[in-house]
């Protein structure tokens, strides 16, 4: 990051650049006591994040925030930076700031929309949006934007809108046409909008992009009964991604295996944290954002949605040490503990006592929640392999989840998941809740006071919420907004290919 023409400055920006921040930090820290000026604190503050030392760039950061009354470029590269740390509200204050010393500028407006986009403070994005597509016309980012916003809120009709103008104002970008198909349930094809789709799938070269365009088609497909066609479309989606990110089977089994080593039996090291949180685990696609939507409904609940929280605590403790390779003090373990808690307390919206944590692969970490907190509980929701393995293979997931393309690899990280789950059970049986999804469905009512009963909950009909208060950020965002319904029960049985697969099927059901 580069603000400033100094030839200190320079020399440490230059050596942050090719790897070498521990060298460039001694020149800051240097330059800092000669200059501290918040050209030099900003600078300093990204060498901080490259050395992981978090706390000590928050700290400039906000020093930076509060002294800075006139330069933009300064407090957007506080709100940029905040957020790589998962800093959101100081990232919002910065912006904030901006937006006071300079109003109605499309630069500072796209920054604040996005940060009030990811510390949850939701207040004011519509307007925002909407005077930067004014102030834009051609541009058709603030009208995305406000897709996904109105996506994530539940207002399809709105979403609808906002996506469509995006794609007449550009017919290339491709994130209006998945969010477009996301925020509709078709149920005639929608001509002059798959037209467009079709041109841009033909004339879009960056494979990562294609593959979202497909998936869009697919989805349209598969709600208008195309099934065959659907799959395919999928297929041609995902063999796309594969080549992006190979999965690797062996080392995804053997990573199982470590973790299943690692925690063969309880260990006596425990966190004093008494943080009676909640986990929602399960495959991909399982409907964890449905027993989110219960839980949320006790006032001492927050609802967490899917957020790299355990990831980014684990790392910044142990400075990029795997917590598999290291025996963690007491000490630790509350530190650990306390980072956790804090990454849900930045945003903006945080309230209650105790989270609720749906990230479904989370069920990799269960041996060190429970070292964490160990009045912590865990909700499994579990799936058929097979409708798990559909659901999935129609989704656009991020590259980190590689296994996601190729139904073989689907069914082997499902055992995996089966297998690390009876793991679990067996160390922690009085902390996991196993829940089918077929049974939630069918039998509603009991399974989801077998939930509350479970989590020590106290949730009645009066307390019932509408599910729209939550913002749903994740690929569910429309389904769980609707009635329960039992149609995805069997939905593998709707593609002559997956029939076909499982047919062949030598593996566990």
């Amino acid at each position: 990051m580069r603000f400033e023409p100094n030839n200190q400055l320079d020399k440490a920006i230059a050596l942050v650049n090719s790897g070498n921040a521990r060298d460039a930090l001694t020149i800051f820290e240097a330059l800092l006591k000669q200059q501290p000026n918040n050209w030099t604190k900003i600078n300093t503050a990204n060498c901080y994040i490259k050395l992981n030392t978090d706390p000590l760039a928050e700290k400039l950061l906000n020093e930076i925030v509060n002294s800075e009354d006139n330069n933009l470029k300064i407090l957007l590269g506080v709100s940029q930076l905040a957020i790589k740390i998962f800093r959101f509200n100081l990232a919002h204050k910065a912006c904030e700031k901006a937006n006071q010393i300079k109003p109605h500028t499309p630069e500072v407006m796209a920054e604040y929309i996005r940060a009030k986009n990811e510390a949850r403070h939701r207040e004011g994005i519509e307007q925002l949006a909407n005077e930067m597509a004014k102030l834009l016309p051609d541009n058709a980012w603030p009208l995305n934007e406000l897709g996904n916003y109105y996506l994530a809120k539940g207002d399809f009709s709105n979403a609808s809108i906002y996506y469509e103008k995006s794609i007449i104002t550009d017919p290339n970008l491709t994130y209006s046409y998945f969010g477009f198909a996301k925020a509709n349930k078709f149920k005639i094809l929608p001509v002059d909008y798959f037209r467009k789709l079709e041109k841009c799938i033909k004339y879009t070269t960056v494979e990562e992009d294609k593959a979202r365009l497909l998936f869009a088609k697919a989805k349209v497909e598969n709600d208008i009964g195309e099934y065959e066609s659907a799959w395919d479309n999928a297929q041609k989606a995902n063999n796309l991604k594969a080549t992006l990110r190979p999965f690797n089977p062996n080392n995804y089994v053997k990573y199982i295996e470590k973790i299943k080593s690692t925690y063969s039996v309880k260990s006596s090291n425990i966190s004093e944290n008494l943080g009676e949180h909640v986990w929602i685990v399960g495959m991909p696609r399982s409907g964890t954002t449905l027993i989110e939507q219960i839980l949320s409904d006790d006032s001492s609940l927050y609802p967490g949605g899917e957020t790299p929280a355990i990831d980014y605590s684990l790392y910044t403790q142990l400075k990029g040490m795997s917590y598999l390779d290291k025996n963690l003090s007491v000490d630790a373990l509350n530190s650990i503990g306390l980072e956790y808690e804090a990454f849900f307390k930045r945003f903006s919206n945080f309230k209650g006592s105790k989270i609720i944590d749906k990230v479904p692969f989370n069920y990799l970490h269960i041996g060190i929640f429970k070292k964490l907190f160990s009045r912590g509980k865990v909700v499994n929701f579990v799936r058929s392999k097979f409708d798990v393995a559909t659901s999935i293979f129609f989704e656009n997931f991020s590259l980190m989840q590689n296994y996601t393309h190729n139904i073989d690899d689907i069914f082997l990280a499902y055992d995996c998941y089966q297998d690390l789950m009876l793991h679990w059970e067996k160390l922690y049986p009085e902390s996991i809740l196993n829940i089918r999804y077929d049974k939630f469905i069918t039998q509603h009512g009991e399974m989801k006071q077998k939930i509350i009963d479970f989590c020590g909950l106290k949730i009645d009909e009066k307390s019932h919420h509408s599910i729209s208060e939550n913002m749903i950020e994740t690929p569910s965002a429309w389904q769980a907004r609707q009635k329960l319904y039992s149609s995805a029960i069997d939905r593998w049985k709707n593609y002559p290919q997956m029939m076909e697969i499982v047919a062949n099927y030598k593996g566990t059901p």
